[in-house]
């Protein structure tokens, strides 16, 4: 059995089955064509799936192909019988899915089956949503609710809802795109990515974005049960306004708190829909023309042949193991093979000195730097908040993950709470920041240097070598330690270090191959947010005696909270700054820093 692979102009498609070679369309055979609508149904979306099949067989008559039929996960015929029924020389399949995530996983893996296992050819399209023109779509439904519900644009935030699912990344980045490609039409001030399964929950926006009229739109393909109750019940909407031909309205809409929430339907189901599940098919069954066949890839290679093997080089705690093992399992799902290099930087040899003590600018990254140079490694993965300012010019950060919490949280001996710690309590701490703040908050505590990686660290609490430690959240909830969180700090009353949460690949600037492979994990949104915080870090991280702690978020554009605090406690500066771009609130937030630090006299030579 022999199988093509083509790649398209901006996704993948993918090519398995039998070898009707392509010299039958070149000399004037005929082949037998078969379009498969494939989508996850299930038994709450049995409309839904009747509306698919109609479709397929309309798609199918529109553009040439001789059977036109609906596939399910859940709901007859299932895509293995469909797949493996299949008559005639050539199927298209096109996802009707959101994303490359885990369902379309499991259809590639029947796609794949089913081209060795029956005489026919296969082709598998790209996703239905990572489509570009699902943004148009969107963007014009956005302007035509605008305009129906009589909003103000500059008062008006479009909320983009997808499923999410922490079983695979793609579900999180296909919403993100399509609400930065939004956002890029500027129809409206803002639009944020929110989820039903991940944070931002659906239900927490309006919270979060008090005084502005929403808009959301749910980025589903099928989507009844959710689109029609689920979303608008977490929304708090009961009131249903049915479409008109006259004005396009939201599924539902209601005033609630003196703005406008508007929920339309599934954006699968708009009008214009098919057009691009045609364009999916035609260009499925176009890519494979000119591409001789050749066996289908195996696990560990990428779509375009080349084989991939990057070795990624770690620190040796189980903190950073786990941090490893996780950026190589987002490569595995992308074909690329990564070898973990587990190796030991100067910040884990010295555990005697304060972190603030140690040699060099970069303890905890400097011999993974070097295991680059010597290209012992292809990339190597850190915590964000471990990576110098001043990166060296020969080194590249293309991928900044998703970000885990950014808070601080307690650990203590005996499950008290901060508040509840007597006085005199000894608290372990290896961060200036926390201990400042921590001052500021109970001046009647002790904080004492505490060193070693985080399971270490919780142990010398419970054996009584501290009465209580602060520790980054993120890191208990990797190890699987949220047992032993007595109380997660309020960020706004704990900020934490800019960065704290977020994990980073590092690369070798002139390696073009290893950056390309790397960059597909990159999170806008995250990126966004520690540029800002580093940023301001940046300008007050040499000023003796002070401490600088950020956390930004996207919400109707870039909040960031940032304070100056005395390792005295005295707080010296604490702000809220808003905007479009991360370097313009950083700016903001280092001038008024400066401002209050030049006042207070403390800040001689700090520019902003």
């Amino acid at each position: 059995m022999v199988g093509g692979v083509a790649r398209g102009r901006t996704s993948r498609r993918r090519w398995w089955g039998s070898n009707r070679s392509r010299r039958a369309d070149t000399e004037g055979c005929s082949m037998t064509r078969t379009l498969i609508l494939a989508a996850h149904g299930g038994g709450d979306e049995s409309d839904a799936n009747a509306v698919l099949r109609k479709t397929a067989k309309q798609v199918a008559e529109q553009i040439g192909f001789d059977v036109g039929l609906a596939a399910f996960r859940l709901g007859e015929p299932l895509w293995r019988d469909a797949l493996r029924t299949t008559a005639g020389d050539l199927a298209v399949v096109v996802p009707v899915m959101t994303s490359e995530g885990y369902f379309h996983g499991l259809l590639a893996e029947e796609v794949q089956a089913a081209g060795l296992a029956v005489p026919a050819r296969f082709s598998l399209t790209a996703p239905l949503g990572t489509h570009a023109d699902i943004a148009t779509l969107a963007g014009d439904r956005l302007r035509a609710l605008i305009g129906a519900y009589d909003l103000d644009p500059q008062r008006t935030v479009a909320v983009v809802c997808g499923h999410g699912t922490p079983r695979h990344p793609e579900s999180r980045r296909a919403t993100v795109m399509l609400a930065l490609r939004l956002a890029r039409q500027k129809r409206c001030v803002s639009c944020i990515p929110a989820y039903l399964d991940e944070d931002l929950h659906i239900e927490d926006a309006p919270r979060r974005l008090r005084g502005y009229d929403l808009v959301v739109l749910p980025f589903l393909i099928g989507g009844a049960y959710h689109a029609t109750s689920d979303i608008p019940q977490r929304l708090g909407l009961s009131a249903k306004e049915a479409d008109s031909a006259e004005s396009p309205s939201g599924l539902a809409a209601a005033r609630l708190d003196d703005r406008w929430i508007v929920c339309d339907e599934a954006i699968g189901r708009l009008p214009g829909i098919e057009r691009i599940i045609a364009a999916l098919a035609v260009e499925g069954l176009s890519e494979g023309a000119g591409f001789e066949d050749s066996p289908p890839p195996p696990r560990g290679v990428l779509a375009d042949g080349d084989n991939h093997r990057v070795r990624l080089g770690t620190r040796r705690s189980r903190l950073a193991m786990w941090q490893a093992a996780h950026v190589a399992e987002r490569l595995r799902e992308r074909g690329v093979d990564a070898e973990i290099v587990a190796l030991e930087t100067s910040g884990d040899r010295d555990l005697t000195r304060a972190i603030a003590a140690l040699d060099g600018d970069a303890p905890f990254t400097d011999d993974l730097d070097e295991a680059l140079r010597r290209g012992e490694v292809d990339l190597a993965v850190h915590s964000l908040k471990d990576v110098p300012l001043a990166l060296s010019s020969e080194f590249d950060l293309p991928a900044i993950l998703p970000r885990g919490a950014p808070g601080e949280s307690v650990v203590s001996r005996d499950g008290r709470r901060l508040a509840d710690l007597p006085a005199g309590a000894v608290v372990g701490t290896s961060s200036p920041r926390r201990a400042a703040q921590l001052l500021s908050l109970r001046g009647d505590l002790v904080p004492v240097v505490m060193r070693g990686p985080v399971d270490d660290r919780v142990r010398q609490v419970r054996q009584g070598q501290f009465d209580a430690a602060i520790l980054a959240t993120a890191g208990l909830v990797r190890l699987g330690l949220e047992h032993e969180i007595a109380e997660s700090l309020s960020l706004d009353e704990f900020l934490p270090a800019p960065g704290q949460g977020a994990l980073v690949v590092q690369v070798r600037r002139a390696d073009e191959r290893v950056t390309r492979l790397i960059r597909a994990l990159d999170d806008a949104p995250t990126r966004a947010a520690v540029t800002a915080e580093l940023a301001f870090l940046a300008a007050f991280e040499k000023l003796e005696g002070v401490a600088a702690a950020a956390w930004a978020t996207m919400a109707a554009g870039l909040r960031m909270r940032a304070r100056l605090i005395a390792l005295d406690g005295r707080i010296l500066w604490d702000g809220v700054v808003r905007g479009d771009e991360p370097e313009e609130v950083a700016a903001s937030a280092i001038r008024d820093a400066s401002r209050a630090l030049a006042h207070a006299s403390l800040a001689t030579g700090v520019h902003a």
